[in-house]
């Protein structure tokens, strides 16, 4: 269809969109372009209501038939002005499942019926152009969300992913998605031409103030049982939140830590990295809950718990938050395999017992100040300690066939090992706006400090029963550890020409320092090491750059030329100990 007003002229950025004729409920949307077009595709043939809304004219609404044809064409739709002594009437009656203001989409959550105790990622997922998977990951139109905020303000870390699966339905009023600003742009207020995607919950008014929470518990045959709770307080300046889960069903909830979280992974927020000049934001997201670590084997049982606080009033924002997580994995194996050769064949019987615990403490804190108009200081803190225990007992029996069936040789593998690990990002950025809009300068300073230390034994036994092949045992403790600590300050100025032009200078400096040695000795010669496995290794980077670019932007393009000088000193060395006299040498 096209959408025209009464004098004939085509109505642009005209939200359109689809419903079913049974209940109103959202099916899709779209906007009409320059020349007031829209199309529909791909949807099926079971009739629907069409509503068009518009800031400058009256809502239109039609009905679209279940019909013969493979295309439905409206031809012109016809709008009119809204009256100025009719706007109050039509803003308290005129009630639309989606509005688009610009660059944001926001979707009126009450008119998404979802059933009594559904959680967030069950109204996501009835929401148009809004994807959410088994993880909990959201995008929308292609684009992943990376930032959830509730009443614009940090939720249990920003991760998307502990709001859609702990926070209830049924305290949400709107749903915003939006492009979000990056530091730098924040700071400078100069679009980067970002099109990172954050999300919005805005709550009832009833749930801005007061208490709510939910709880269920579950059992079942076999000893099953699961339970998850959670306890919310708001009011205008501060909002606590408690959260908890614990089941034994394979389920971990809300998604607790994958494994390389589990490993000491750096504590990244690509928001406020601190690297001023060219865009080199990464996505090694910090989040308290980010993926799981379980293959679908054996039996788990997953605990977890934690607190956020959040408070906002006049020119102070803090959010602090605190999680802790476990998850038990326990399994046993067994596979028989026949092997056909050209005049025999042999049998293979394969047993595993396996035993995993993970857990981890994770601690966020985020503060800004802003002392007045000019001056704005943030200061954020991320840190983990994690931990992680393996037991493995594998066994490999090979066998004759018919009629003998004598057992060939076996094979038998211990195989435990311990991790711990930790790991602390701190940042900080000061940021001062001058009197001429847009004239601004900003430092910043940060550390990433990491540590985790691996002891590992493996116990391999080799046993022979048709030869004289004696019995062969490898037998061999391994230590591991690594150590990096990254520093990081960046200092940037920025100068407006107009409303269109800007220029910017800036300066980089980062020291990453990185050790890691691995040691292996051999339990069966009395802990003599195994040379040929034992090492260590140490690489420093630092690296100053100095840089200037000059941007256009306006109406959404965004140019920029620029161009930085960048010096590099890498220094690497290695040898068999840290203790070695070659340590020295560079390599």
């Amino acid at each position: 269809g096209r959408v025209l007003d009464s004098l004939g002229e085509t109505v642009p950025a005209a939200t359109v969109m689809l419903l079913t004729s049974s209940d109103s409920t959202l099916v899709n949307y779209t906007t009409t372009d320059s020349d007031g077009r829209f199309t529909f595709r791909s949807v099926k043939n079971q009739g629907y209501l069409l509503k068009i809304s518009h800031i400058s004219f009256m809502p239109v609404q039609k009905s679209i038939p279940i019909t013969d044809q493979q295309e439905y064409d409206f031809g012109n739709i016809i709008v009119e002005p809204i009256a100025e002594v009719l706007m109050e009437v039509v803003i308290k009656s005129a009630q639309a499942p989606l509005f688009i203001h610009g660059d944001t989409v926001e979707y009126d959550a009450r008119l998404c019926k979802v059933p009594p105790g559904s959680t967030v990622k069950d109204l996501l997922k009835r929401l148009p152009g809004i994807e959410v998977d088994a993880d909990g990951n959201i995008s929308s139109m292609g684009k992943g969300v990376r930032r959830v905020y509730v009443d614009g303000k940090t939720f249990f870390g920003d991760d998307p992913k502990s709001v859609t699966k702990n926070l209830d339905a049924e305290a949400i009023s709107k749903v915003q998605v939006y492009s979000d600003k990056s530091e730098q742009e924040r700071l400078t207020g100069i679009d980067d031409g970002s099109d990172d995607k954050a999300m919005n919950l805005e709550l009832k008014d009833e749930y801005k103030k007061g208490y709510f929470g939910k709880a269920s518990v579950a059992a079942g045959t076999e000893k099953r049982w699961a339970a998850r709770g959670s306890y919310n307080r708001f009011n205008e300046t501060s909002k606590l939140s408690f959260m908890g889960y614990g089941n034994n069903i394979n389920s971990t909830g809300v998604n607790w830590e994958d494994y390389q979280e589990f490993k000491g992974s750096s504590a990244y927020s690509e928001y406020d990295d601190g690297d001023f000049g060219f865009n080199t934001r990464n996505y090694r997201h910090y989040s308290i809950m980010s993926g799981n670590d379980y293959s679908g084997k054996g039996f788990t049982e997953n605990y977890g718990g934690g607190v956020n606080y959040n408070y906002f009033k006049d020119k102070i924002k803090f959010n602090a938050s605190y999680f802790y997580n476990q998850s038990d994995l326990v399994y046993d194996e067994f596979s028989k395999r026949q092997t056909f050769l050209s005049d025999t064949s042999y049998y293979q019987f394969d047993t595993t017992d396996y035993n995993r615990l993970n857990f981890s403490h994770s601690i966020s804190s985020r503060l800004e100040v802003e002392f007045d108009s000019t001056n704005t200081l943030v200061f954020r803190i991320n840190s983990r300690v994690s931990g992680s225990g393996i037991d493995s007992y594998k066994t490999q029996l090979y066998q004759t066939d018919a009629p003998l069936f004598s057992d060939i040789n076996m094979n038998i593998n211990r195989d435990s090992s311990d991790l711990n690990a930790y790991s602390v990002n701190l940042l900080s950025i000061y940021n001062h706006k001058f009197a001429k809009k847009g004239r601004s300068v900003s430092v910043s300073g940060s550390a990433d400090i990491s540590d985790n230390s691996t002891g590992r034994l493996t116990d391999n036994i080799n046993e022979f029963f048709l030869l004289l092949t004696p019995t062969e045992q490898i037998k061999y403790l391994y230590e591991n550890t690594r150590r990096d600590a990254l520093y990081k300050s960046s200092l940037m100025y920025v100068e407006p020409f107009g409303k269109r032009f800007s220029i910017m200078g800036f300066y980089n400096f980062s020291s990453n320092e990185t050790e890691s040695g691995k040691v292996v000795s051999d339990e069966l010669a009395d802990n003599v090491l195994v040379n040929s496995m034992t090492n260590f290794y140490i690489h420093n980077v630092m690296y100053n750059r100095l840089g200037t670019s000059f941007t256009y932007a306006y109406q959404g393009l965004n140019i920029t030329i620029g161009g930085a000088y960048q010096v590099i000193d890498m220094d690497g060395r290695y040898a068999f100990l840290q203790s070695s006299p070659d340590y020295t040498g560079l390599v």
